[in-house]
């Protein structure tokens, strides 16, 4: 009898788990239900399904296996290859193996592959006794076969490039750079200038920032400015594309918005939670307890607590210092400062004979109605510490001011920004002016 009813026990457990989950337990007694009723349970419950994966058809019917270690083979293809894209070729003519960007573009993985396989296209090339289209672009356009593939690739290229300038000036309103002839340094230029100029219409940046070039992305201006050294020049000689546009580096605006940044938000700090007091430097703990998580941020990346304190002429909670002593200084002063010289800079357009963020002078201050501005400079330790201080750039008339003919030629590049043809006065030579000579034609010649 004992045995009988072990027996059944054990049955119970088997067929019938009493310990599961009970999302588990729902769907063995699922399996219990009649048939009537599983229906209506499974439409109630919703249960991931995987998508069912759709496979495109082969553009081209799949080779026989071992097909492409022929060499023959791959002559043949390449054939058919260039007769698809209706370039015949003769048996007198020598037969081309294109480049990487050519079956890249009509989409030959399989001639790809097959070109590896043989050890490249060198190696194919003296086996079947055939010439190699070069990697490098411009010395490939220089044949007669890829000339006549151009215009098979220019149709596409050109619609996928008006896309993503289509969908670039919808976010700032940008009208997408001309296309009109070659880029040369002073078309990249004038088009750097018409974007900065809408952009501190848009988003109220000053127009003399130099911008990153991966702002710039997508649009033939980031691929103009990124290979601005080869770029050919009639008039600019420099190398940095910020030194011959007369803009400011972006190192440099992007430590001094983010200082003003950290100011602004350090004083709406001390006015809410000390009463404006500017005697003690707030623990980042608190910072973050309060919700000011962009303040703690600026903290850490400008130094943390112990160096801005310090900076700034407070104190800490704990008393711990560096041991240096900047002396007297007010972040309410720093601000109203800061403010100032940005505004003063969303009044410039480009190029700055100083591409540098300067401090101002006490003339500037005094003819923009800041006397009491110009007082507490001198009372915060002069111009040239307060420059310091604050990071920025003390102008005595040194060798940071940019050369006056190419100053000019900048500033007629901007006033020229929406002429799509460079005008002849940037293109003036240093013969202007001189009686002509046989030197100097030949010379010109």
């Amino acid at each position: 009898m004992r045995a009988l009813i072990s027996f059944a026990v054990l049955y119970v457990h088997a067929f019938i788990p009493t310990n599961l989950h009970s999302r588990y337990r729902n769907g063995f007694a699922l399996f219990q239900q009649p048939n009537e009723s599983i229906n209506g349970s499974i439409s109630s419950n919703r249960y991931y399904q995987r998508p069912i994966q759709k496979r495109s058809s082969p553009r081209r019917p799949r080779k026989p296996k071992f097909y492409w270690n022929e060499p023959e083979n791959i002559r043949k293809e390449l054939h058919l290859f260039w007769k698809e894209l209706g370039i015949t070729t003769s048996d007198d003519q020598p037969l081309y193996i294109p480049n990487e960007l050519i079956l890249n573009y009509f989409k030959r993985n399989d001639l790809r592959a097959a070109i590896y396989q043989m050890g490249g296209r060198e190696s194919l090339a003296h086996m079947l006794d055939a010439q190699v289209i070069p990697g490098k672009w411009i010395d490939a356009v220089k044949l007669d076969i890829v000339k006549q593939v151009l215009p098979l690739m220019e149709e596409k290229c050109i619609s996928t490039e008006s896309k993503t300038q289509q969908s670039q000036s919808k976010q700032l309103n940008i009208t997408p750079a001309s296309t009109k002839g070659f880029w040369s340094k002073e078309k990249a230029i004038k088009e750097l200038y018409i974007y900065l100029e809408t952009y501190r219409n848009d988003k109220q940046r000053p127009a003399v920032y130099m911008p990153q070039l991966s702002e710039l992305k997508p649009s033939k201006l980031f691929n103009a400015l990124s290979r601005y050294k080869k770029l050919p020049s009639t008039s600019m000689v420099e190398d940095d594309i910020h030194s011959a546009a007369g803009l400011i580096q972006y190192k440099e605006w992007s430590y001094f918005e983010s200082q003003l940044s950290l100011l602004t938000e350090l004083e709406s700090y001390q006015c809410s939670y000390h009463n404006s007091s500017e005697e003690v430097f707030p623990e980042p703990t608190d910072v973050l307890e309060n919700g000011h998580n962009n303040l703690n941020d600026l903290i850490r990346i400008h130094g943390g607590k112990v160096l801005l304190a310090d900076k700034f002429d407070m104190k800490l909670s704990s008393g711990i210092s560096c041991g240096y002593s900047y002396g007297r200084f007010s972040v309410k002063f720093a601000v109203q400062l800061l403010v100032f010289i940005r505004n003063q800079y969303m009044l410039l357009d480009p190029p700055l004979e100083c591409t540098h963020i300067s401090m101002p002078t006490e003339n500037d201050l005094i003819r923009s109605g800041h006397k009491v501005l110009a007082d507490q400079v001198v009372e915060y330790g002069g111009y040239e510490s307060v420059a310091r201080r604050l990071g920025l750039e003390f102008f005595d008339g040194g060798d940071n001011i940019m050369d006056k003919e190419r100053f000019q030629k900048a500033k007629l590049l901007w006033k020229e920004r929406h002429n799509d043809e460079v005008s002849s006065s940037v293109n003036r030579r240093k013969t202007d002016g001189v009686a002509w000579d046989e030197e100097l034609v030949v010379a010109e010649l």
